[in-house]
Parts: C-alpha cells; structure tokens; sequence
C-alpha cells in the first residue's frame, strides 16, 4: 500500500489519544481500532472517542512527527506576488484542514495577514486545537 490510512482520536475513558482504524457504529458511536500480533494470532482494541477529535493522518513533519487534520503547525509562509516581484512571509502558524480536497494551513503570518496556504513538507506540528487552542491568538484559525 502506497499511503498510510491512520487515524486519531481522544478517548471518552482517559483524554489520551488513540491512534489506528476509524470505525462508526450504526448508531454513531466513534471508535480508534488498533490490532496487534500477540501469541497465536492477531488481537484487537477498540477505544470509544470523541468524534469532534478524530482526525487522519497526512505525511510526517519535517522532524519526523506525523501531521493529522485538526494540528496546530509552523511553517513558512505564503509566496505573494507583488508590483516588484515575488514576496514571501517569513512565517506563519495556522491549523490544517482539509478543503476542496486539498490539505492546507489556515491562520496568520508573522505580520498578523490573515491567510490560507498549501501545507509545506517543511511544516513543524507545535500543536493541535483539541489540546493548545492557545496557541492560535484570538481571530486565527
């Protein structure tokens, strides 16, 4: 398989995260689904999650660390055209989200400009909404 289908959630027993399968009841109960190779065969868990925490998983950071829907990244910022050419912002933090299909960072850049950008490779996780909303200042996100 070429792509990594990965989930995560914050469980309703403990606030941890859970991280595996996404599977909804019929009745629409959210679960984390992990299995793991134990003596004979194969054993599965299943940990009941807040479904306004779960979210797939994307590529990994520039450090290595993954990157899920609902994080809180640092990255450079968006590449402006301008009179006299091209201008970059330095830096901008923002969450990702997927929209129109696409994954992109939405917040501000280091001059306060309220902006949406594609999500960079080069992007650093410094959080996510569910757990450090404060890391967005008022009006971000």
């Amino acid at each position: 398989m070429g792509r990594d289908y990965k989930f995560r959630g914050q469980k309703h027993a403990d606030g941890e995260w859970a991280f595996g399968s996404l599977v909804t009841a019929d009745n629409g109960d959210t679960f984390i689904m992990t299995l793991s190779k134990g003596g004979i065969g194969y054993h599965s868990n299943s940990h009941a999650v807040d479904p306004e925490t779960v979210g797939q998983y994307i590529r990994s950071d520039i450090n290595g660390n993954a990157v899920f829907e609902d994080d809180i990244v640092k990255q450079p910022g968006p590449i402006f055209i301008t009179g006299m050419g091209f201008k970059t912002e330095t830096e901008m933090i923002g969450i990702v989200e997927l929209r129109e299909s696409v994954y992109r960072v939405r917040g501000k850049t280091n001059n306060s400009k309220l902006t949406d950008s594609p999500l960079y490779p080069v992007c650093e996780v410094i959080g996510n909404i569910h757990q450090h909303p404060e890391l967005l200042k008022e009006g971000e996100g």
